[in-house]
């Protein structure tokens, strides 16, 4: 049996893939120190870093200690909220949570939305943090911050914001709370955000013969077929 000369048969093409994993969560927290209240809270989160990052839904976040049950909120848009403080077009809803006994005040209180969000390396959202009001009020507590102000890990980035007085026309599930006055003057919003960043696993590399590579095989079978069975007729009448 002769084999088929290797200038015959085409280079393999070479398949490299790799899964993404997600590590274990990690956390970035900006202060617990406030003494500015509001009903939400706008934001900048950034992805400074080279690998998606999702933020898991778990927050911890700054309350006045009034003792009810109060409906809080997450919103993101893609992009900065600035320019949109008053806009409710363009935002969506991550999830949201109750607070259902007294938060301390300046002390972390946490919260789960139970919903997770995507961001991309070099992307930016903004974030709305709000919590639906009554009487009597639990409202959030953030920072007095100056233009620029923020706070950072490897991975992501908290900017300093706005605040946002309570929107008197909002409703639990209903569109984007941002009926309310925005507060003049930077806040820093005064929380944890939980989120896990994505790794490449193991590369495995598989060598997949290409389309020509498998044709010339074919046709080189063939031949070799046909042969065998003209030498087996030729020697059957001898």
């Amino acid at each position: 049996m002769k084999l088929l000369p290797q200038s015959l048969v085409a280079i393999a093409c070479v398949v490299v893939m790799t899964s993404l994993v997600s590590a274990a969560p990690v956390t970035l927290t900006t202060e617990f120190d406030g003494s500015q209240s509001s009903a939400g809270n706008l934001f900048d989160v950034t992805n400074h870093g080279s690998a998606a990052v999702t933020l898991t839904g778990a927050f911890e976040g700054n309350f006045e200690d009034n003792v009810w049950y109060r409906d809080l909120e997450v919103w993101y848009r893609a992009g900065s909220y600035v320019g949109h403080e008053s806009d409710a077009n363009g935002w969506s809803l991550l999830g949201s949570d109750m607070l259902t006994s007294a938060p301390t005040p300046n002390t972390p209180t946490s919260f789960n939305v139970d919903n997770t969000l995507l961001i991309s390396a070099g992307e930016t959202v903004g974030l709305l943090v709000y919590i639906h009001g009554g009487a009597p009020r639990t409202q959030m507590l953030a920072s007095s911050a100056q233009a620029g102000d923020s706070f950072s890990d490897n991975h992501l980035t908290i900017a300093a914001g706005a605040s946002k007085s309570l929107d008197n026309g909002a409703t639990v599930g209903g569109a984007a709370p941002l009926g309310g006055n925005t507060i003049s003057g930077h806040r820093m919003w005064n929380g944890t955000i939980e989120y896990t960043v994505a790794a490449e696993d193991e590369t495995t590399t598989v060598a997949i013969p290409e389309p020509a590579s498998l044709a010339v095989l074919g046709i080189g079978g063939l031949a070799m077929l046909t042969r065998r069975r003209m030498t087996t007729a030729r020697d059957g009448l001898a």
